[in-house]
């Protein structure tokens, strides 16, 4: 194995105990719960997948999405990824998954017409924040133009409504100012939660958020773009989706998701 697969297996057990919190209870109960969400049978594509944790979640059934099936198994997930070496680790570490499969893509770059409405299901989480704001547009018409007619789109990220969007415009410039915030709004956020798991994670919050540069809010919010709710709204009706629901993500601060539906005609 080279030194970049070591290195991202340090970093995927690293963050396992995160994963497991967030990527497993907190998708699943948003894709059992708050969606309703069938994946049995269905194509799925896992954009900005990195790994492929959520999709070895989905390919495996591990999820156990209830929709009239014990464990529900998708035909096929697709983990569209943009890193040689997150593709490359994830194909090792999760090569005996038969319906699992990964693929190079960008969504800054033009589309590949052979992707384009080839899956029922589209699934993106905490990838477009990535993007400069004068990317996003053609980013998120790229992700929704996957779908196919009726098809579904999960996505969640790091979401703002707009007064808190302007707030941590102005804090950016103090770094102590923007991480008291970040601290006190995600401890808010954690403890105010019913999440069965909320009590194994809670006392790490603060760790999390000051000193693990990977998952803390503060870099997000400080370093690159996260989103106004009112422009996703605007960015899905104008590609053609219908939203069925959108709210906070339990848990966890400065997170939002939307869930909607391709419309047809």
């Amino acid at each position: 194995m080279n030194e970049s697969f070591w290195e991202l297996d340090k970093v995927f057990k690293r963050e396992n105990y995160f994963s497991v919190v967030f990527y497993h209870f907190i998708m699943g109960e948003l894709l059992i719960s708050k969606t309703g969400m069938c994946t049995h049978n269905k194509s799925i594509a896992d954009v900005g997948g990195g790994i492929g944790y959520i999709g070895k979640n989905l390919a495996s059934g591990s999820f156990s999405l209830r929709c009239g099936h014990i464990v529900d198994i998708p035909e096929r997930v697709v983990v569209l990824e943009n890193s040689d070496d997150m593709l490359s680790f994830g194909k090792q570490r999760f090569r005996q998954l038969s319906n699992l499969e990964y693929r190079k893509f960008n969504l800054a770059d033009p589309l590949q017409e052979d992707l384009r409405e080839q899956f029922d299901i589209i699934i993106s989480i905490s990838v477009i924040h990535n993007l400069d704001y004068s990317q996003q547009p053609k980013a998120f018409e790229n992700l929704l133009s996957l779908a196919k007619p009726n098809g579904e789109f999960l996505y969640v990220d790091v979401i703002l409504e707009d007064t808190e969007y302007e707030l941590i415009q102005e804090l950016k410039s103090n770094s102590d100012q923007l991480t008291t915030y970040v601290l006190d709004r995600s401890l808010e956020v954690s403890t105010a939660s019913s999440l069965p798991l909320g009590n194994a994670i809670y006392p790490h919050i603060k760790q999390v958020i000051l000193y693990n540069p990977i998952l803390s809010p503060i870099n997000t919010l400080r370093d690159e773009y996260p989103l106004r709710v009112t422009d996703v709204r605007t960015m899905l009706h104008n590609s053609g989706f219908n939203i069925i629901s959108e709210g906070d993500v339990p848990g966890f601060a400065f997170f939002k998701y939307f869930y909607s539906k391709r419309v047809v005609g």
